[in-house]
């Protein structure tokens, strides 16, 4: 009879571990997958990042030939727009309540 508790024992450590493994394996690969989720936010962050760096160097690159063009007194390749002056009629008439004083709540 003592052989078959030994074989038991043996049996629910065993048992015991499987269900450990199962459950570590469960919940550590829900940790990677996150894990996998914010590297891949952060490759496509960084991707888009050298993206702008680049559209800001050629802007800057752009920005300094005109510049250098403006010290050589030479006419940039674009004009700047003209400013027409701003007339009453063009601005909206704004709205006001019919007490002619401004919404207010009382403050607690």
């Amino acid at each position: 009879m003592e052989n078959y508790a030994w074989v038991y024992f043996g049996l629910g450590v065993a048992a015991v571990a499987a269900g450990t493994w199962a459950f570590c394996r469960w919940w550590f690969g829900r940790q990677l997958a996150a894990a996998a989720v914010r590297n891949d936010k952060l490759d496509k962050a960084h991707e888009f990042t050298g993206q702008q760096l680049m559209q800001a160097r050629k802007q800057i690159e752009s920005l300094q030939q005109e510049l250098a063009a403006f010290k050589r007194g030479v006419a940039p390749h674009r004009t700047p727009p003209q400013a027409r002056p701003v007339r009453a009629a063009d601005m909206p008439e704004p709205t006001r309540p019919p007490s002619g004083f401004a919404d207010t709540q009382i403050m607690e």
